[in-house]
């Protein structure tokens, strides 16, 4: 099946549907604008420079 008879088929459906005059009003649309910072509270992980090295000196598993 392609996708232009998926959204023929889903527009048709939609001909016969029965929608209340207040759905999504404005006010229900209108959630407001929030400036946040999505990064508040957040914290780098200390560096620990022995998990690097570490990490470089162990051994290897071989292919």
């Amino acid at each position: 099946m392609n996708r232009a008879a998926d959204w023929n088929e889903f527009f048709a459906l939609l001909k016969d549907v029965d929608v209340p005059e207040g759905f999504l009003s404005m006010e229900d649309r209108n959630q407001g604008i929030y400036a946040r910072d999505p990064f508040d509270g957040w914290a780098e992980p200390p560096e620990n420079p022995d998990d690097e090295i570490a990490s470089e000196s162990a051994p290897r598993a071989s292919a």
